[in-house]
């Protein structure tokens, strides 16, 4: 099924005062961090795994339901 978020109209006009470059750095900025909560929710899950393992599951999470 399709998921479809409405965005609140005060974090649009949040968004639209934007420019460009700072949308970009404040999306990047996001997706670190979830990438980060990402990999520490694997290795609490999975102490025994070693890196390469559990940076294959954060992308196998990450990536759920874009390919």
């Amino acid at each position: 099924p399709l998921n479809i978020e409405v965005i609140d109209d005060d974090m649009v006009r949040v968004l639209r005062a934007m420019t460009p470059a700072q949308r970009l750095r404040t999306t990047f900025s996001l997706w670190t961090s979830a990438q980060k909560l990402a990999t520490q929710g694997v290795r609490a899950q999975h102490p025994d795994w070693d890196a390469d393992h559990v940076n294959a599951e954060v992308v196998r999470r990450m990536r759920r339901g874009t390919g």
